[in-house]
């Protein structure tokens, strides 16, 4: 009888108790926990080196060449195992694993605690997600399926690493409200080409000493005297080098750009002290939309690299795509 109730469940219901004692615990393959131990693996290496990088154990633009790189193979990682890690429960004790090491690097205070909680759980929502997209979509489609886990997973990875980042000793120094000294040396190129016609000498290295000093010598060839004034070039030079404006002793060694880089920064926490108390927070949040934004390209890529990678070990036989029975529900008149 093809409507038949039993004839239709039986498969699955057989199906479905065959396979519960090959994914209990004790009988999870070697090769899924060799392949857990390489993400472990990874997440270790990829929170190590943001660990070094801003915590500044190791300077220099290679540790932050690095860094992209790791969370990059780490994604990869992530990726895959949402489809090759079984059951949930080795997910879980996975993913706790990876966990683990920022609570030792970074400390297990309460907003890093905060962060390794929101890591983890956004991890393993992006994990049900997959699995849920690959219950509704019959035919294997790596990219498609995977869209729907991996964008929750950077967001939280996104979040972990902005709380890092912001409790850092890089962190706190960037989180002081300045303008940085390499603009404020871009700012002022032009405006050395510009006052060379006046000021041939000026330099943006120069000492504000020595600023002083040329400007009061060119004025006069600037402020040229009348006809009728009877006073020498030099005493009216001079003249106006002894009331010309002069800087604290403090700032005379200092040059022109390092000056008003401390003035510049001055004036804007002056600026911005009444509002204090709220640039913690959008420092962070500032922290966590710029690790978002970098993780998108980063997204996108581990999902093809992850996608090449899974058609190399299918290639290779170490992993293979197999069909199953799927209880599915019908009306039936």
């Amino acid at each position: 009888m093809v409507g038949d109730p039993k004839q239709t469940t039986e498969p699955f219901t057989q199906t479905r108790k065959e396979r519960v004692p090959k994914e209990a615990i004790s009988r999870i393959p070697q090769g899924q926990w060799v392949f857990a131990g390489i993400i472990v693996c990874i997440a270790y290496a990829a929170w190590f080196a943001f660990y070094a990088g801003t915590y500044e154990i190791y300077t220099g633009l290679a540790i932050w060449g690095i860094i992209p790189l790791a969370f990059f193979l780490l994604a990869v990682a992530v990726g895959l195992s949402f489809f090759l890690l079984r059951p949930a429960q080795l997910f879980i004790g996975t993913y706790a694993a990876v966990s683990i090491l920022p609570f030792v690097l970074f400390g297990s205070r309460g907003a890093e605690a905060l962060a390794v909680c929101i890591f983890f759980f956004t991890t393993y929502f992006g994990y049900l997600l997959v699995k849920r997209e690959q219950k509704l979509l019959l035919p294997f489609l790596y990219s498609r399926i995977l869209r729907q886990g991996m964008p929750i997973f950077f967001s939280g990875l996104a979040f972990a690493l902005a709380f890092f980042y912001h409790s850092s000793p890089a962190g706190q120094i960037s989180q002081i409200p300045q303008i940085p000294k390499r603009v404020i040396d871009i700012i002022l190129i032009p405006a050395e080409y510009a006052l060379k016609p006046v000021f041939g000498d000026f330099q943006r290295d120069m000492k504000l000493k020595d600023v002083v000093d040329v400007s009061a010598l060119r004025l006069p060839n600037l402020l040229p005297l009348p006809q009728s004034a009877n006073v020498p070039p030099e005493l009216f030079a001079k003249s106006l080098q002894e009331q010309f404006v002069r800087f604290p002793e403090k700032y005379e060694d200092k040059t022109v750009a390092e000056f008003l880089f401390e003035f510049v920064n001055t004036q804007l926490n002056a600026i911005l002290l009444p509002y204090q108390n709220f640039i913690p927070f959008l420092y962070l949040f500032s922290v966590f939309m710029v690790f978002k934004a970098i993780g998108i390209p980063l997204m996108w890529l581990s999902i093809g690299a992850g996608w090449v990678v899974s058609k190399m070990l299918r290639g290779a036989g170490i992993i293979r795509i197999s069909k199953s029975t799927v209880e599915k529900e019908e009306l039936i008149l």
